[in-house]
């Protein structure tokens, strides 16, 4: 049975690396991410986005191959939090942009959204 390695062990260990051992364990880590599925965007410290085939997103945290929480958010909850989390705020505007944006339409498109 091969060995793995959460990713809390990876990070403990590359605390006391020297640059060889730590050329190492990125060679480690990229293997053990290599015959996992398609998480999706990794955004960082084991956080991963992915849009679903139905519109929902998936967010997960992962520690090594091993799902520590997961969430699937429904199309408009997801314009929701996009559009909560911008410059200008959640409205009624701002959460038809994220939508259009999630809902294939382009960028330019998006902006052109109107509050009607």
């Amino acid at each position: 049975m091969p060995y793995t390695m959460t990713a809390e062990g990876i990070a403990r260990a590359r605390a006391r690396c020297t640059p060889r051992r730590d050329a190492f364990l990125d060679f480690l880590e990229r293997t053990i991410m290599a015959d996992t599925p398609d998480l999706g965007f990794h955004a960082k410290e084991g956080w991963y986005f992915k849009r679903l085939e139905d519109g929902q997103v998936e967010v997960k945290h992962m520690s090594g191959k091993f799902t520590v929480c997961r969430a699937v958010f429904d199309k408009d909850t997801w314009a929701s939090i996009v559009a909560s989390v911008s410059s200008l705020g959640e409205d009624g505007s701002t959460f038809r942009r994220a939508e259009a944006l999630h809902g294939g339409f382009g960028l330019s498109e998006a902006m052109e959204v109107s509050d009607a």
